[in-house]
């Protein structure tokens, strides 16, 4: 399968440490849970391992390895309200980061392709920022899936 992927910059930081990191991050609606790789994850996070971690396959079906779950705080470059979110660390993954379906839903209004941008409400009450998309051009070989409805037990 090749593809497009869509993507945003997102700083993320643990909620301990001041400092932040942005990264360029995936919006994939098909994932059913965030994903960050490891070497991605801000200095002062606690990753937590899972006694059984979920299943998490690519696009050709091979495993992806799971380090544990991580809390970052996301923020929008030019936002000023940051959210909490789950994260999968894996070890492996194209993209510094996946933002699937749990970030979607609670962030994302609408997603236009035709206009390639993405409109964001961070916290009920704020205004809503249209955000430019940018795309980068995948093929089956590095685009990773995650299970839909995955469910991460802490």
């Amino acid at each position: 399968m090749t593809g497009e992927l869509y993507q945003i910059e997102v700083g993320v930081k643990s909620p301990l440490v001041q400092s932040q990191n942005f990264l360029t991050a995936a919006l994939d609606t098909c994932a059913g849970c965030n994903l960050v790789r490891a070497n991605q994850v801000p200095d002062g996070s606690v990753i937590r391992h899972l006694k059984r971690p979920p299943v998490i396959s690519s696009a050709q079906g091979q495993a992806v390895d799971v380090i544990g779950v991580v809390t970052l705080m996301t923020q929008l470059r030019g936002v000023g309200a940051s959210v909490p979110m789950e994260f999968i660390v894996v070890e492996d993954l194209v993209m510094p980061a996946v933002l699937g379906t749990p970030w979607i839903d609670q962030n994302v209004l609408s997603i236009s392709p035709q206009r390639g941008t993405v409109l964001v409400q961070l916290l009920e009450g704020m205004e809503p920022v249209d955000i430019k998309l940018q795309k980068k051009k995948v093929n089956s070989s590095v685009v990773v899936w995650a299970a839909l409805g995955c469910v991460v037990p802490t």
